[in-house]
C-alpha cells in the first residue's frame, strides 16, 4: 500500500491552515511517521545523557522537599528547561542558573537530529503542487 500523501501548494501561508495541518497529521500517523520521529527522539535524547540529568534533576527537586507532586517537578523542570536558553542569550540572572540549565537544556544535536527526521518524514507525505 502506498504511503498516504498530502497535496500543498507551493506557498501557503504561516501558520498553516488547520485543514492541512490537520491533513499532514493524519498522513503522519497512516504512514508510522509520528512512530519513527517518536522512536529517534527518545533514542537521541537517551544517549546524549539528556533523559538521566531530567530524572537526576527531578530526584534532587524531591529530595529537597521543593516538589513533592509530579506536577510541580514537571513544572520546575519546564521551567528551568525552557529558562536555560534565555540564560544563554544574557536574559538570566546567574552564573549558577546558567550551569544548571545548561544540563536541562536540550542538546543542539538532538534538536538537529529531530528536524532531519522530522523533515524526511515529511518528505515522505508531502507533494507541493503548482495549482
Amino acid at each position: 500500500m502506498p504511503a498516504p500523501s498530502v497535496s500543498i501548494p507551493p506557498t501557503i501561508p504561516s501558520p498553516l491552515p488547520s485543514q492541512l495541518r490537520s491533513d499532514i497529521n493524519s498522513a503522519l500517523l497512516t504512514s508510522g511517521g509520528i512512530d519513527r520521529i517518536h522512536n529517534q527522539l527518545v533514542s537521541s535524547l537517551e544517549a546524549s545523557g539528556w533523559t538521566e540529568a531530567i530524572r537526576f534533576f527531578a530526584l534532587e527537586r524531591f529530595r529537597e522537599g521543593g516538589n513533592t507532586i509530579f506536577g510541580e517537578i514537571m513544572e520546575t523542570v519546564m521551567r528551568e528547561a525552557i529558562s536555560s536558553g534565555e540564560e544563554e542569550m544574557g536574559k538570566g540572572k546567574g552564573k549558577a542558573r546558567v550551569e544548571e540549565g545548561k544540563r536541562l537544556k536540550v542538546p543542539d544535536e538532538v534538536v538537529k537530529e529531530g528536524l532531519r527526521v522530522v523533515r524526511r518524514e515529511l518528505e515522505g507525505i508531502v507533494e507541493i503542487t503548482n495549482g
